[in-house]
Parts: C-alpha cells; sequence; structure tokens
C-alpha cells in the first residue's frame, strides 16, 4: 500500500511538473506573440500576473461579433452572473476541483459544465425563436439526443428511459 502511494504520489509529482512546463511554454509563446504585445501595457501586466484583464464590455464583444445584442445581451448576463457569482459559482466549482484531478480529468468537468449551461441557453433560445427552433429540427439525432441530455442536467431534470 505504501508502495502503491509512493508511486502515485510520484507519478502526480511528474505529471503537474510536466504540466508547468506546458504551461511556461505556452505563455511564452503567449506573451512573444504580437497580439499581445499591441495591448496596453496594464492589461498585459493584468494577464501575466493572472489578474482581471478584460479588454473590453459584453456589450462591445457582441458589436464586434456582429450579434443581436437585443437577442444576446439580457440572457448572457443571467448566465454570466450564474457562472461568475462569488457566492454560487465558487463553492460549486471547489466541490469539483477539491479532489486530485488530472488536467484531463478537470477539462472533461469543465467540459460537462460548459455543455449543460450552453445545452440550457439552446433551449431557452429554442422556445424563443423559429429560426433556432427549425435549425435545432434539422440537426441529426445523436446530437439532438447530446442537447437533450445536458439540457437535463443544466436543469436537474434528467430525462427517463422512457422519455428517450
Amino acid at each position: 500500500s505504501r508502495k502503491r502511494n509512493k508511486a502515485e504520489s510520484d507519478e502526480h509529482i511528474k505529471l503537474k511538473k510536466e504540466e508547468g512546463e506546458k504551461r511556461l511554454e505556452l505563455e511564452n509563446i503567449i506573451y512573444n506573440h504580437p497580439l499581445f504585445k499591441r495591448l496596453h501595457r496594464k492589461t498585459r501586466n493584468n494577464i501575466q500576473g493572472r489578474k482581471a484583464a478584460r479588454i473590453f464590455t459584453w456589450k462591445k464583444l457582441f458589436q464586434e461579433a456582429d450579434l443581436n445584442i437585443d437577442l444576446f445581451e439580457a440572457g448572457w448576463f443571467l448566465y454570466s452572473e450564474f457562472v461568475h457569482s462569488e457566492f454560487v459559482s465558487h463553492i460549486q466549482l471547489y466541490g469539483y476541483f477539491s479532489e486530485e484531478l488530472s488536467s484531463l480529468e478537470a477539462s472533461d468537468r469543465v467540459s460537462n459544465i460548459l455543455l449543460a449551461l450552453i445545452s440550457v441557453f439552446i433551449f431557452d433560445l429554442l422556445n424563443q425563436y423559429k429560426e433556432v427552433e427549425e435549425r435545432y429540427n434539422s440537426l441529426d439525432e445523436n446530437v439532438k439526443e447530446v442537447i437533450n441530455f445536458f439540457n437535463g442536467v443544466g436543469r436537474k431534470e434528467l430525462p427517463t428511459e422512457e422519455a428517450s
């Protein structure tokens, strides 16, 4: 048992070292990229110091992306508040990441959280806009099944076998 724990500990240390080296390599690529160098010095310093480094607001992002602000702003604000709430998301995510996880396991958990949020968002839009409903109906049945499942996960309304 001690040998197994030591081996697992050594493997974990090795994995952390490898991931740290990869992170430093990626940071070096980002920090030397011409687009990064064109950012304001304060923004660059915030990014390098791992502080908030917003380049512009969500409203401006929607404008820059040529999205309909009336369509996206209210819903995005609600979902963003849920995800970024100091009191809610920190507690929820702490439960996910309080265990010792590999990068792959952590990425998998974050991906599942995002799939649930996106699926809930899709269903909210489905009920409001005919165009979204038409596009959804044209999707492959397997894709719709995944969206339905994660919508249920996001709303705590998991589909039953009979409903499938």
